[in-house]
Formats: structure tokens, C-alpha cells, sequence
């Protein structure tokens, strides 16, 4: 019994082609997914340090007396971004200058054309 001669069993140009094509657009759907991670991760890092730079001014706030807490701005740079005149420094006094400060320190910072900022807040007390 003879069966005749065996076929191989091999890939044509256009499976080939077509598995390629899957390939390149797998990649390129991972790139662009790397992208925005890494982009996401930058701008939490912006993040962090601003809420580490309006802390760092909070805990000095409550290292000052109580009369010396004023508003203001000041400027300086951080790890990776430029923050000059943008951590600003905002008191309230509800119940009257000599009993509680309200403090507000906000940074502000640009990142790709849009500002971005982090706010902390606490309260001050005068004993």
C-alpha cells in the first residue's frame, strides 16, 4: 500500500505576512501603553513632592510662634521641577487673631502647558 508522496505541512507567505502583522500591532499596542504608564508616573512624582514640599512648610509653620505665622509666597526648586514663587502660604483666622490660624500651603506647578497644584491645610492653635 502505497500512499503516495507525504505533504509537508509548512507556512505560506501569507500566514506569515498576516502573523507579522499581528505581531507589529501587538508591540505597537504595548508601547503606547508604556507611554501613558510612564507619563502617569512622572506626574506622580510631581505630586508627591509638592505634597512633600507643602508638608515640609506646614511643619515649619508649626515650629514658628504663634505672632510670626503670616502669609506669603516663596520660591526655591525641587527634585525634577521648578516651583520658584509658587508655594504659597494662606492664613485664616476664624475666630480671631489671637486664638486659631487657619493655614493653606499650596505648590503649584506646570507640567506639559497645565498647572497643577496640592493644597495642605491644618490648624494652628495658640496654648
Amino acid at each position: 500500500m502505497s500512499r503516495g508522496p507525504r505533504k509537508r505541512k509548512a507556512f505560506t507567505l501569507i500566514e506569515l505576512l498576516i502573523a507579522i502583522v499581528l505581531i507589529v500591532v501587538g508591540l505597537i499596542a504595548l508601547m503606547q501603553v508604556m507611554s501613558v504608564g510612564i507619563c502617569a508616573d512622572a506626574n506622580l512624582e510631581y505630586r508627591l513632592t509638592a505634597l512633600n514640599l507643602a508638608n515640609e512648610k506646614i511643619e515649619e509653620l508649626k515650629d514658628t510662634a504663634f505672632g510670626s505665622i503670616s502669609a506669603g509666597t516663596e520660591g526655591g526648586s525641587a527634585i525634577g521641577f521648578d516651583w520658584v514663587d509658587q508655594r504659597t502660604v494662606s492664613i485664616d483666622e476664624p475666630y480671631g487673631a489671637n486664638l486659631l490660624k487657619d493655614v493653606t500651603v499650596t505648590v503649584q506647578w506646570t507640567l506639559k502647558g497645565s498647572t497643577q497644584s496640592v493644597a495642605v491645610e491644618t490648624y494652628i492653635a495658640d496654648y
